[in-house]
Parts: structure tokens; sequence; C-alpha cells
């Protein structure tokens, strides 16, 4: 979508729009033909997920908006503790609030685990990837654009997960970062 966005100008013409309506459909039924059984689990998927979305939303969700209740519930209850953090990673390993709590929310999780600090950091480490990228992205950065895009993405999905703890793939987001930062800052150094 951030691409999108970026990119409106190349597709706000008639045309671009026309062949975006038409290859939706076509795209959708060359799925259906070509890999039916998947289709079909797709779209049944799909159609449980509608129904059950009213009816049982924390199941829909995999039991986030319990996890979510039970952290707010002590991030309430005892503030000190939450501002100071209870330990990097350890939610899902103690019985400090009562239960194991996988957060899947990273924003929640830091602000507990590691405190107002701790969640300051990530909002800082966050805000100055996007602030490189976008420099770059302005002086024609083919890693900066990708990059500026693609952690807008994770900031998003940090939302719904503890993104940072993937940290296999971590290396070449910093690779990219780098890639970018040297784009970004090429001007500067001379």
């Amino acid at each position: 979508m951030v691409l999108a966005i970026l990119e409106r100008h190349r597709w706000q013409g008639r045309r671009a729009l026309v062949a975006v309506v038409i290859l939706i459909p076509v795209a959708a039924a060359i799925f259906a033909l070509a890999l039916p059984e998947v289709a079909g689990a797709y779209w049944a998927r799909v159609g449980f997920t509608l129904d059950r979305l009213m009816l049982s939303p924390d199941r829909i969700l995999s039991g986030r908006l319990e996890s979510w209740s039970a952290i707010a519930g002590f991030i309430a209850e005892h503030p000190w503790q939450t501002l100071l953090g209870i330990g990097y990673k350890t939610l899902p390993y103690t019985e400090y609030l009562g239960k194991p709590v996988v957060a899947d929310n990273m924003y929640l999780s830091l602000l507990v685990e590691t405190g107002l600090f701790g969640l300051v950091a990530l909002v800082a480490l966050n805000a100055a990837i996007l602030a490189t990228c976008y420099r770059a992205m302005r002086k024609g950065s083919f890693y900066g654009k990708w990059l500026f895009c693609f952690w807008i993405g994770e900031v998003v999905q940090m939302l719904t997960g503890d993104i940072l703890t993937y940290w296999r793939v971590l290396p070449v987001y910093f690779w990219v970062l780098a890639q970018a930062t040297k784009d970004a800052y090429a001007d500067s150094a001379d």
C-alpha cells in the first residue's frame, strides 16, 4: 500500500486502473483453475473467518484479545513495574502475570518487559530507520524506497506479532538499511 501511494502518479491514469480492474479477477480465475483445492480451502477459510468474526473474535485472532486483556490488566495494576519492566523476553516463560502470556504485540511486550525506556527505544529505532530510508528514497535509492515501504509494514505488523524475534532475517534488513544509509548520506561524505 505504501508503494502504491508513493507511486500513485504511475497508476492514477485511466489505463492503469482499467488494467487493475481486469487483472484482479483474471488472477483469481487462474488461481481457481490452476489450484482448485488450494483456492477452495482458501475461500472456505475466508468464509469461516467472516462467519466467526462477530461470534468469537478472540478465536479468529488466535487468542490475542485474551492476551492483550491480561497484559492491560497487569499494566493497570502494576504501573511502576510496567514503567521499569519485568525483564526482556520473560512474558512467555513466567507466571508473573498469573500465567505465561504470549503478547503478540511488540509494543505491549516491550512496554511490560523492558519498561517505558524499552518502548521508547523501539519507537526511536523505527523512526530512525524510516527517516534514513525516506532520505535515501528522496535521493532516488531503490534500497531506501524498498526498506521504507517494508519497514512501515513492519511497524504496523508489530501490533500483531513479536516481529523482532525473527532474528534470522534481521541481518538482511540491516544490510538493506546500510545500503540505504550509504545512498542517503552519499553527498554528505563528499
